[in-house]
């Protein structure tokens, strides 16, 4: 008898009023300030819920999208990302751990792979949560990843680089949603754990373990990042999916400055490598005769950064730093991402030698939301 299906699809009704909404609504008034005089009072409207005519509405989208960049680092409307921001910074921390054992149990059904358990938990998480659906949409957009993912295998082992401009943002917006998840929830491991379960089952069932493997080490080899950047107080955001999907940018720091990451699992240490350092790398690997061919594709992947960098310098008139961080894998626990305490310590005094130094306090609003 066949396996259930393990992934239903999620009923998507019209956008319902929810606590992210109005959490929302209460963050863009108490930020009115950040916005131009005249944007100031469609504010107002808009929080107060009156209906505005058509071109000021599209004139209140752009400021409100701007404004919501600029705050916390990725696009607003990545609806899923951004109410479960809104969400943790305001909800108590009771509540976050109601909706977490909720979360857990959804996991658990669909590991079971019982269809009627799993559409019995999956309701009530709607239903109970229709504006936090990140974990759903993690767990829910991994086939979808997958079958990109082995298009572009595909192409690349013909050497037809035409990719469609669609199919790698839509393969970096979902890559970001899963990082974004991941990072925000790896103080619980039980939950990851069987979060990952369920995604390397999925991955088996579709021939695609391969696949899955390579993506989970890129993506938590930047939620690692993210976390020990956060411990060192240099204030990580999470580039802008476009960015990622054609700058080559994976992180930003301390505003100017852009971060590639690199999980490997040849490398025997970590490093940092700036500017010239990009041209010749000489990172040691486990095994000696891989050393000159690790180094070689590093190399060649660090210059495409290095032009892509210097591109978008130009295209954006800004000076920037950029830095490419390498990651072993063996440094990194594998279901949260959480960095080994010798990696932060590491690229703790890498940095303070560059100048690059976390003493100061991050953002109000990026300490909260963490």
């Amino acid at each position: 008898m066949p396996s259930p299906e393990v992934f239903l699809p999620i009923e998507k009704g019209p956008e319902r009023t929810s606590s992210a909404i109005e959490l929302l609504r209460r963050e863009l008034h108490d930020d009115l300030g950040a916005f131009s005089h005249d944007d100031q009072e469609l504010v107002r409207r808009h929080c107060a819920g009156a209906s505005l005519p058509g071109d000021q509405q599209g004139r209140l989208d752009r400021a409100v999208q701007s404004w919501w960049q600029d705050k916390y680092g990725f696009p607003f409307r990545l609806k899923q990302s951004r109410d479960e921001v809104l969400l943790r910074k305001h909800l108590p921390p009771e509540e976050v751990r109601r909706r977490r054992v909720l979360q857990r149990e959804f996991f658990e059904a669909v590991a079971s792979r019982d269809r009627r358990r799993i559409e019995d938990v999956k309701k009530r998480y709607v239903d109970e949560y229709p504006d936090q659906l990140e974990a759903v949409e993690a767990l829910f957009g991994i086939r979808d990843l997958l079958r990109l993912q082995s298009s572009l295998d595909v192409k690349r082992a013909r050497r037809d680089y035409r990719i469609e401009k669609d199919v790698l943002q839509s393969l970096t917006e979902y890559q970001f949603l899963l990082t974004h998840f991941l990072a925000m929830n790896g103080d619980d491991k039980e939950m990851l754990a069987q979060f990952w379960t369920v995604v390397e089952y999925t991955a088996k069932q579709m021939k695609r373990t391969r696949e899955l493997n390579r993506i989970r080490r890129g993506i938590l080899s930047q939620v690692a990042t993210v976390r020990l950047l956060e411990s060192l107080r240099l204030n990580p955001q999470l580039s802008h999916p476009e960015q990622d999907a054609f700058d080559a940018i994976d992180l930003w720091v301390d505003g100017g400055t852009a971060v590639q990451v690199k999980g490997s699992s040849e490398a025997m240490q970590p490093s940092l490598l700036e500017d010239e350092e990009l041209a010749f790398p000489n990172i040691q690997t486990r095994h000696h005769q891989e050393r000159r061919h690790f180094n070689s594709r590093l190399a060649h992947d660090s210059a495409r950064f290095r032009a892509k960098l210097r591109d978008y310098a130009a295209r954006t008139q800004q000076e920037l730093r950029g830095y490419l961080l390498v990651i072993p894998n063996d440094k990194i626990d594998f279901i949260t991402g959480e960095p080994a305490p010798e990696l932060v310590e590491y690229f703790r005094k890498e940095f303070a030698a560059r100048g690059l130094s976390g003493d100061r306090e991050p953002p109000a609003e990026l300490r909260d939301a963490a």
